[in-house]
């Protein structure tokens, strides 16, 4: 509006395209780009400063394990639960025993002597007994600044003589293939750092971030942000390698590939001039290491709004920015898009 009310003779059309499913299965954008005029260009406000130029692939994974009758064991798993989304690290996991409460009690001082570290703790709940373990949130794509309450969850499980139902193999696959692994290591995704044209895209990260229990057995799901040269293909022959001895079935749920555009293209370089003119700071390029709607439109790239000076609070508790810092980016985006809309190149690049 601002550079509209200027009343200045433009050279190109601009649209505001407003999405609300970012977080989500993105329905909203996918019906965008299917039946609308694409532009030539773009950028979306959904990372930090400087320039994201790059972004890690993206792709969600459902395992599905069947409830199974145990045929040995004295402790049985009833139900099981970890969340609350699939893009962060939960913080939150619990499961519903049926057994000895005096047994599972004295299993749980034990682990807590040799683990004092996690928070695990036990209630009644008429004739079963529920077990909560608690950890530590972060977004998915920085697993290892989190600490996972499904892993924690699993840890203190197996210190039980579980009945070997299917909640048996759930916890037994965290335990043997998942905790502990946030590179893909045991699908053969971690690839270390990887570098393009010089630039880098770091390397695959990957968690369990949700698990749930539904009416024919349970879920698990898996959260990963894949490197440059991981493709939908590895994910699938990954996950392959151990559904037959977990008895697990498994479906790739949302797959999107590594971004990456030419830092030298003209409407990329227009945003590092308006930056480096108006802060204090020197533009560069970046990584984004989550996904943003910059993946869904052609030549597009994020820019902003976390600035250098404040802590990226994404996904976290208490979710915030600085108010000086969010009109100075709306002064970096009136800025060019003044200078997009009265140059006569086209600046596609």
């Amino acid at each position: 509006m601002a550079v509209k009310e200027l009343e200045i003779d433009t050279n190109k059309k601009v649209q505001l395209i407003i999405g609300t499913q970012e977080e989500v299965k993105w329905i909203d954008i996918d019906a965008y780009v299917a039946n609308c005029q694409l532009p030539d260009f773009s950028f979306t406000p959904d990372g930090d400063f400087p320039i994201g130029n790059r972004e890690k692939g993206y792709a969600d994974v459902e395992l599905r394990f069947n409830k199974r009758i145990g045929e040995s064991g004295s402790v049985e798993i009833v139900e099981l639960y970890g969340g609350p989304t699939i893009n962060s690290i939960p913080s939150i996991a619990s499961g519903k025993l049926r057994g000895n409460k005096v047994e599972i009690e004295k299993a749980l001082s034990n682990y807590l002597k040799r683990c004092p570290e996690n928070e695990v703790s036990i209630e009644e709940q008429g004739d079963l007994v529920i077990v909560k373990a608690k950890g530590v949130a972060t977004h998915s794509s920085f697993p290892e600044k989190g600490v996972n309450a499904i892993w924690i969850l699993a840890d203190f499980l197996k210190e039980l003589d579980l009945i070997n139902n299917g909640a048996y193999y759930v916890v037994k696959f965290i335990n043997e293939v998942a905790a502990g692994d946030f590179e893909g290591a045991s699908f053969g995704l971690a690839k270390g750092n990887v570098y393009v044209n010089g630039e880098d895209m770091h390397k695959t990260m990957m968690a369990i971030t949700f698990m749930e229990t539904y009416e024919d057995g349970y879920k698990l799901f898996y959260n990963i942000r894949q490197t440059y040269g991981i493709y939908e293909e590895d994910i699938e022959e990954g996950f392959s390698k151990y559904s037959d001895s977990y008895g697990y079935t498994f479906k790739i749920e949302d797959y999107m590939d590594v971004l990456y555009i030419d830092s030298n293209k003209p409407f990329v370089k227009l945003m590092e001039d308006i930056y480096n003119d108006n802060t204090p700071w020197t533009s560069c390029f970046k990584l984004g290491h989550g996904t943003s709607y910059a993946k869904a439109l052609p030549n597009s790239v994020y820019w902003g709004p976390v600035f250098p000076n404040e802590e990226d609070l994404c996904h976290e508790a208490n979710e915030r920015t600085k108010f000086d810092n969010l009109i100075l980016a709306t002064k970096l985006f009136s800025y060019y898009l003044a200078e997009v809309v009265l140059s006569k190149e086209s600046l596609k690049g």
